[in-house]
C-alpha cells in the first residue's frame, strides 16, 4: 500500500507518540538544573573521603618525621 502524501503507514493519530525530544530543540528548550556547589557536603562519602584524606597525610607526615629524626642512625 503506497504512502499517501504527510501520512505514514502505520502512523498514530497522536503525533507526539515514540517521539524523544531532545534537550535544545525548540520542543524542548528546557536545561539540567543546576547543582549546588556544595552538594556532597557532609554526605557520608564526603566524610570517608575527608577521613582517608586525613589518614594518608599523616602516615606522610609521620614517615618524613621519622626518616628525618632517624637520618644518623643506623637503622
Amino acid at each position: 500500500m503506497p504512502d499517501i502524501a504527510g501520512v505514514r503507514i502505520g502512523a498514530s493519530d497522536n503525533p507526539t507518540d515514540n517521539v524523544t525530544n531532545l534537550k535544545g530543540m525548540p520542543s524542548n528548550p528546557g536545561r539540567d538544573p543546576k547543582t549546588r556547589a556544595n552538594a556532597e557536603k557532609g554526605t557520608i562519602g564526603d566524610k570517608a573521603l575527608m577521613d582517608s584524606l586525613v589518614i594518608v597525610a599523616g602516615a606522610w607526615i609521620l614517615l618524613v618525621f621519622l626518616a628525618y629524626s632517624l637520618r644518623h642512625h643506623n637503622v
